[in-house]
């Protein structure tokens, strides 16, 4: 049976990391598909109360619903879990065991009401409003994958406008998309410095080994 009814979203998820990610779809998937009202699940035998916000399924599933592998699943799980916009446990054991996941102050932003919050209030997107936020250079920080010179790109961060933040939000996952192997990534203090979200993105191969190198030449004609 198709799920009915609606969800409530606030004009500010605009302001949000996620907003101009490409996993914001997901983000809505997840929404959309954790409970509206409360439900009772059985797990290895034990009654649980599934609240509203609340959703009882397993990676694989999610990764269904999402139309991509569980690790990417896993690991954006953990990217929403570090920026409190959900939290995860694990019920039961082996087999039987079953993944609940709980989307963050859901109740208090879906119920009925004036619609109004404050900028600390805000839960379901992240509060990202100044511009050397720590949770969104965080996420930098670790999707970048390149841990040199922390310190000096925490002094860079700090001097971004917001409107820079959004376009490096958008930009940087996929310049790291493109340079797999982290020995052709430049610096992460390179690349803001030097401002290079503004850069087109061209895809860098790995370098061919000696031994690649040789096998080629073997098989020319």
């Amino acid at each position: 049976m198709g799920l009915k009814g609606y969800i409530k979203l606030q004009r500010t998820i605009q302001e949000s990391w996620i907003w101009n990610d490409y996993r914001f779809k997901w983000w809505l998937i997840i929404l959309l598909n954790v409970n509206h009202a409360q439900t009772k699940v059985s797990v290895a035998n034990i009654i649980y109360d599934c609240r509203p916000g609340q959703s009882f399924r397993s990676i694989e599933n999610w990764a269904t619903l999402m139309g991509c592998a569980k690790s990417t699943v896993d690991k954006f799980f953990d990217l929403l879990q570090r920026d409190d916009m959900i939290k995860r446990e694990t019920i039961g054991k082996g087999k039987r065991r079953k993944h609940l996941l709980t989307v963050v102050n859901w109740t208090k932003y879906q119920a009925k009401g004036n619609g109004k919050e404050t900028v600390n209030e805000r839960k379901l997107i992240p509060n990202n409003n100044e511009n050397n936020d720590n949770k969104l250079f965080e996420h930098f920080w670790d999707l970048y994958d390149k841990k040199i010179g922390k310190q000096k790109c925490i002094k860079l961060w700090q001097k971004l406008s917001k409107d820079e933040i959004e376009k490096i939000m958008v930009h940087f996952p996929k310049y790291v998309e493109s340079t797999q192997e982290k020995q052709f990534r430049m610096h992460p203090s390179t690349y803001l410095n030097g401002k290079c979200w503004n850069d087109e993105i061209i895809s860098i191969a790995p370098k061919e080994s000696k031994q690649e190198k040789i096998n080629r030449q073997l098989l020319k004609p």
